[in-house]
């Protein structure tokens, strides 16, 4: 009977936690995410997440070529890392929203980095729609921080998508910029209402010296 009430108490508090997206039991868990614990897939219903498989955070994930490449679901590399914002949630609307990405790039050559954010499904770039670009960053044979970060308002009339987007590399600024473009036909009757997907451009990436990405925070909060 205490190991029951023991297990209730437990999973009110984690279920409770979890849809406030703070941090437990050092696992950061966004409100809405693709990327969710092994141990949280039981809580998704209440979370109102649209799981795109259970991705234990951090991931990593190598470059091995130049190309501009789009960071796959490590459950499923064939599709993207997809984080989806659900629909009919009252904060949705007319209020500012949040996106995340954070972790740490390790480089092994010298060159640049590049992150981008696209609204889209597709690991063809051209088929999504960019609305967050770091620009080129010099990063050459080195380990380091890094955070981009979208903030967006969605018009409850409109149907439109605006904002701005921030962050760091290498401990360089990427300075507080308009979004790419503005997304426009949303709805946040829709599901999901956006979905938000990540790419990588290392200059100096090859298969003898790749660049690792490591997603330790990735999603809305």
């Amino acid at each position: 009977m205490k190991h029951l009430l023991l297990n209730l108490v437990l999973h009110t508090r984690m279920h409770w936690e979890w849809a406030k997206g703070i941090v437990l039991a050092s696992l950061w868990v966004p409100k809405y995410s693709a990327l969710t614990g092994a141990a949280q897939s039981a809580y998704q219903t209440g979370l109102n997440v649209q799981a795109q498989g259970n991705v234990v955070l951090p991931t990593t994930f190598a470059v091995s070529s130049a190309t501009e490449t789009v960071i796959p679901n490590p459950q499923n590399t064939s599709a993207a890392l997809i984080a989806p914002l659900p629909p009919n949630q009252p904060q949705n609307a007319n209020t500012p929203l949040d996106f995340i990405v954070s972790g740490e790039i390790q480089t092994t050559a010298s060159g640049t980095v590049e992150l981008k954010l696209y609204s889209g499904t597709s690991t063809t770039v051209g088929n999504d729609t960019k609305i967050a670009d770091s620009g080129a960053v010099t990063q050459n044979t080195l380990t380091v921080p890094f955070e981009f970060h979208v903030h967006l308002v969605l018009g409850a009339t409109s149907g439109k998508i605006g904002g701005w987007f921030e962050g760091f590399i290498n401990n360089t600024l990427i300075t507080r910029t308009a979004l790419n473009s503005v997304l426009s036909g949303l709805s946040n009757a829709a599901n999901p209402v956006i979905n938000v997907l990540p790419s990588i451009t290392s200059s100096g990436a090859t298969s003898g010296t790749p660049t690792t990405i490591t997603l330790t925070q990735y999603g809305w909060v």
